[in-house]
């Protein structure tokens, strides 16, 4: 008798296995079961012939109109429960979700175009190179400066796999990226592209998917979920700008891309490019210990330099008063850029108009009151909690003494539109952030309408991240400082990417770009490393750091988050946690460092109390520590538990 064993649709931790009374062979079928006192539906994940079987329940038959998922997205998927630590079915929501068959027009023959320029010294040499090696499992890190032009190398050496029949999976940072992608990937390559994002509607993510599991579509693009998309013969996996945090799922299930990647290209044996200007400091480090191959691109493809970086010391501005949000030589800098009629950007790090408000009779901070972030004031007259979403209608009452002596402090990205349009009102100033794009149709308006007609763009990091506007001659970074306190291991990391990327969108045409910092702490490494365009300074001195203080790559990091409204339970579970942790060392007697539970160093989110746990330990010691934390106690309903396995941020 055959006997399937069958992912269950429901949050169960465990595969059931029943009868398959049905002559054809249904793995990778969805099917309607029997299970407990209803019914159900799963996903067949295993065949086999058994015996002594009598007692298990037969399924029902076939779900109607469902996609049959191949064998390496089943193994994906036992992998990614396992090493997640998640229920089999959030892995299945996750990697494949709810897909139907569709009706798929015909495909048209693939039609590859030739590049019409040829390529830099360092483009040929860096292609010759990966070409020379075997056709399985290989990694390679393309280091290139912007507009180095890796992009080129992704489609060379996408062109080239695809003539062998062979897929491709570029992932990209963010969505708003996904437009530009696909222009210029489409005009090469035709319709064998396929562009996924959370932006498509239910139908639209039907279709593409069934474009791709059907051999359709051989080149993928998108941000982090596209390396679930179920390509055939897959023979390359791209992940551009692979520094950037969005490659970091922040909710549950809280998966980490390179670590997906890995597991897909291995799988698939198939190669497996990163490619950024400022590498992840852990990626960097173990292909240099593991000596892979790794690829520098130093110099621009139109042979241009790279933009001069001014540093302003806004502590110094302060004192001699010259210019307060814009300074005098920033002002300057922009009058002369918009005479000339070229482009200026303009980073801000902070959405909302002012960044904090506060009393003037009495100092204090006007703060959420669900998670005591200070609320950021924005034009429609209201006050915004950026980590709540909480809104509330503005007012000018202190909640402290009463008086009527709000006033507002900081730099918010509107605060700085308003001063630009004050200074330069004849300028076609756009701004682009969450507020004013809240869709991907939205971001490529403005970006569109930048390009063709604006003068200056304002905006948050989303300005930071593969634009290629050559009419760009300056950028300026406003805010810094911000990023570069926050109290988490990565931020001086974070700053010196954030700088250098963003300062890369300046000088891509034949005009010479410039960069101005304002900041109040100008000799901070981070910053000077990143004025001088110098990754392997800010490397040498940021992996000597890490190793002092026992960071990634050298110990791995476990992050325990417990969180709950009620600030008592919170406490209470936090102590029986505790307690099975001094016990679970003890008895695993593995070197390690724990810190905590203890507050979170954002105590409040969305009226939820914060405490966590931070575990650094070896990466031999690493599964059975999360082994043991199969065993960890339950919290009660009103208590939250949950372990990041691949953390990017400790906040």
């Amino acid at each position: 008798m055959q006997i399937v064993d069958v992912l269950i649709f429901r949050g169960v931790p465990s595969i059931y296995s029943y009868k398959n009374p049905f002559e054809e062979p249904l793995l990778g079928h969805i099917v309607d079961i029997p299970f407990g006192r209803g019914a159900c539906k799963g996903l067949v994940v295993n065949s086999y012939e058994g015996e002594g079987s009598t007692k298990l329940k037969p399924i029902f038959g076939l779900t109607k109109n469902k996609a049959v998922i191949g064998q390496d997205l089943i193994d994906f998927i036992h992998w990614f429960h396992t090493h997640y630590q998640c229920s089999p079915y959030k892995a299945f929501q996750t990697i494949i979700g709810a897909k139907s068959i569709r009706k798929l027009d015909e495909p048209d023959a693939i039609n590859i175009k030739e590049p019409e320029y040829e390529l830099s010294e360092d483009q040929k040499s860096t292609l010759a190179e990966i070409f020379k090696h075997d056709e399985n499992f290989q990694e390679f890190y393309i280091r290139g400066v912007t507009g180095s032009g890796k992009t080129e190398i992704y489609m060379q050496l996408a062109a080239t796999l695809l003539k062998k029949g062979k897929s491709t999976i570029l992932l990209v940072p963010e969505i708003a990226l996904t437009p530009q992608y696909t222009r210029i990937f489409t005009e090469r390559f035709g319709s064998v592209i396929s562009v996924i994002h959370s932006g498509l509607t239910p139908k639209q993510r039907d279709i593409e998917w069934n474009r791709i599991n059907r051999g359709h579509a051989t080149l993928i693009i998108g941000p982090r979920s596209a390396v679930f998309a179920p390509a055939k013969n897959l023979g390359l996996i791209i992940v551009d700008e692979e520094h950037e945090p969005s490659y970091k799922q922040d909710s549950h299930p809280r998966y980490a891309t390179h670590k997906c990647v890995e597991f897909r290209a291995k799988y698939h044996e198939a190669w497996l490019v990163y490619g950024s200007a400022t590498p992840r400091v852990e990626t960097f480090a173990r292909f240099q210990d593991e000596k892979k191959a790794i690829f520098e691109l130093n110099t621009r493809v139109s042979g241009n330099p790279l933009p001069s970086v001014e540093l302003i010391d806004m502590a110094e501005a302060m004192k001699e008063k010259s210019g307060g949000l814009i300074t005098h030589q920033l002002e300057a800098a922009i009058k002369d850029r918009l005479e000339k009629k070229e482009k200026v950007m303009i980073l801000i790090n902070r959405r909302g108009f002012s960044t904090f408000i506060i009393c003037q009779k009495c100092q204090t901070i006007h703060e959420c009151s669900q998670c005591g972030l200070s609320y950021t004031y924005h034009q429609d007259r209201t006050f915004r909690c950026h980590r709540c979403g909480i809104v509330k209608g503005v007012t000018h009452t202190c909640k402290s003494c009463k008086s009527n002596r709000l006033g507002f402090s900081g730099v918010g990205i509107q605060k700085v539109e308003l001063e630009i349009q004050r200074l330069f009102p004849f300028a076609n100033t756009l701004r682009l952030d969450r507020d004013t794009a809240k869709t991907m149709k939205e971001m490529e308006n403005i970006l569109d309408e930048f390009r063709s007609s604006g003068d200056i763009l304002i905006g948050t990091q989303l300005i930071a991240k593969g634009h290629h506007i050559e009419t760009v001659t300056l950028v300026a970074v406003l805010g810094i400082d911000t990023t570069l306190n926050l109290p988490d291991f990565r931020s001086t990391e974070r700053s010196f990417q954030l700088i250098t990327q963003v300062a890369g969108r300046a000088g891509r045409g034949d005009k010479p770009g410039h960069v101005i910092v304002q900041t109040l702490q100008p000799e901070h490494p981070a910053i000077e490393h990143a004025s001088k365009h110098d990754f392997h300074a800010f490397f040498k001195e940021e992996i000597s750091y890490r190793d002092c203080l026992g960071y990634p790559p050298f110990k791995e990091l476990i992050h325990i988050i417990i969180s709950s409204k009620e600030e008592k339970e919170l406490q209470a579970f936090c102590k029986v946690l505790d307690s099975f942790l001094i016990e679970t060392f003890k008895t695993l007697d593995v070197d390690s460092q724990r810190m905590g539970p203890k507050p979170a160093p954002i105590e409040r989110v969305r009226d939820h109390h914060r405490w966590d746990v931070v575990i650094k330990c070896e990466k031999e010691n690493l599964k059975s520590i999360k082994d043991s934390f199969l065993a960890a106690p339950k919290p009660p309903k009103s208590v939250r538990l949950m372990f990041d396995y691949d953390p990017y941020s400790l906040l």
